[in-house]
């Protein structure tokens, strides 16, 4: 039997229990035992007996009940009062015979008492709908929170499974870059610039594959992660790239979404390196301005490029990454792109909070 129930048999026992002391101290205070179980004591046992039976066995709907089925719950709730009309006067007949108390009835009587007292029907019924509307509020209650928490569980999943998703698709593009270009080096016959892309791959893969499933980390883990990526594009693209990471030292302990940063300065890399001669700069900030962890990456772009084709031309990432903090946010973000001067500014505006 489910759990609920048995708290609701054992409160409904409880609440009975309660009403009839009440009685019972009269009865006590007035020397009249036997009144006492004549009413309500006889009528409140059976009821304790019928209301558990009708709690754990009884099944309950969720659907509004139509004609037919408001019948059959009409029916079962005058059976209902019957049962205990019938109950209480045969448990205080025998309880009286038994110990020899006053009685109040005998069994020829009975027909007579039950004819004379058929309204105890009704009340049986209305007790009856009492325990089912009780029930099914119960029930819906219990469903609901259920049903609430199934839907978190789910939501919990699919963020877990969205940040995988992000990774696995994110981090091929990005390895396919990197072992080409240690390909390159080792070919030209670079080989310590080789075996120090190589460290920083191995440490960039450990700090990721090492990394919970938690959906928001410190903005100092997700520097380191974003350095270690840093250092392999700077001896990939070499001296052609300028790349500074700015941030003030108290932004540290503030939370931001794991793998945020990464994508955009991937981006970044993507826009900066297309027919660029000059040598090109990609800055990274990171402030707390009234409450917001603003962050800011910015990538020079060659004059000729038409700037507003790159912002139309938005990779997976950047997808991703707006997703995400829909996902985490709500509408308490903003993920703005500007066309600058000389390159575009991308800015992820978040709460700061720690």
């Amino acid at each position: 039997m489910p759990i609920w129930k048995n708290r609701i048999i054992i409160f409904n026992l409880i609440g009975l229990s309660i009403i009839s002391c009440f009685s019972l101290v009269k009865a006590v205070e007035s020397n009249s035992f036997t009144n006492f179980i004549f009413w309500p004591g006889g009528f409140f046992i059976v009821l304790s007996i019928l209301s558990t039976l009708l709690i754990q066995f009884g099944t309950i709907s969720q659907s509004t009940p139509d004609l037919e089925q408001l019948g059959f719950i009409i029916l079962r709730g005058l059976i209902f009062g019957l049962i205990l009309m019938i109950g209480s006067d045969l448990f205080i007949l025998i309880f009286e015979r038994f110990f020899r108390l006053e009685e109040h009835f005998s069994i020829a009587s009975l027909p007579l008492q039950w004819i004379s007292s058929w309204y105890r029907l009704f009340e049986g019924l209305f007790i009856y709908i009492g325990y089912v509307l009780l029930l099914r509020y119960v029930y819906s209650q219990i469903t609901a929170q259920e049903t609430s928490q199934k839907l978190d569980d789910l939501q919990n999943q699919i963020d877990v499974l969205s940040l995988s998703s992000m990774q696995a698709q994110l981090n091929p593009h990005f390895l396919y870059n990197a072992m080409n270009s240690i390909a390159m080096t080792i070919r030209i016959k670079e080989h310590k610039k080789a075996v120090e892309m190589i460290v920083n791959l191995n440490e960039l893969l450990r700090t990721v594959l090492q990394q919970s499933n938690d959906q928001l980390v410190k903005v100092s883990d997700e520097i380191s992660l974003l350095n270690k990526y840093l250092n392999i594009e700077s001896i990939r693209f070499g001296d052609h790239v300028q790349i500074s990471v700015d941030y003030d030292p108290e932004v540290e302990e503030y939370l931001i979404p794991q793998l945020i940063i990464q994508p955009v300065v991937e981006n970044a890399f993507k826009h900066g390196m297309i027919d660029n001669v000059d040598k090109q700069k990609i800055i990274v900030t990171i402030r707390e301005e009234e409450g917001l962890l603003i962050v800011k990456v910015f990538n020079t772009v060659a004059s000729k490029i038409n700037k507003t084709d790159l912002l139309t031309k938005r990779g997976i990432g950047l997808q991703n990454t707006t997703h995400r903090l829909r996902k985490l946010y709500g509408n308490r973000f903003r993920f703005q792109q500007e066309i600058l001067e000389d390159g575009l500014e991308f800015r992820i505006i978040i709460p700061a909070e720690r």
